[in-house]
């Protein structure tokens, strides 16, 4: 760290973080798709595809909660990992 006289000094640097996990289930937007349709069973096979946006807000809003390892309605077809940063004082 700069002392403001140009030097660099060793600093020690203590943090207390609390870190939570949560899981959310719901539909990601898809805006553009290319593949094939099976008209029997309504599956898609395709090897592009562009997704809409997704925030933090509208997935706690608007997707349902989950617990870890709970049996989910449907066998999820993409995972998304996000992380959030909630500073002092918000």
């Amino acid at each position: 760290m700069d002392n403001g006289y140009g030097e660099l000094i060793e600093v020690t640097l203590t943090v207390n973080l609390k870190v939570e996990g949560k899981y959310y289930y719901g539909h990601l937007p898809i805006e553009n798709i290319r593949g094939l349709k099976d008209e029997k069973t309504g599956e898609v096979v395709t090897n592009a595809f562009t997704t809409g946006e997704l925030d933090f807000e509208t997935v706690q809003c608007e997707w349902d909660e989950v617990e870890d390892g709970q049996d989910l309605p449907v066998k999820p077809l993409l995972m998304v990992i996000g992380l959030d940063c909630y500073g002092y004082g918000t």
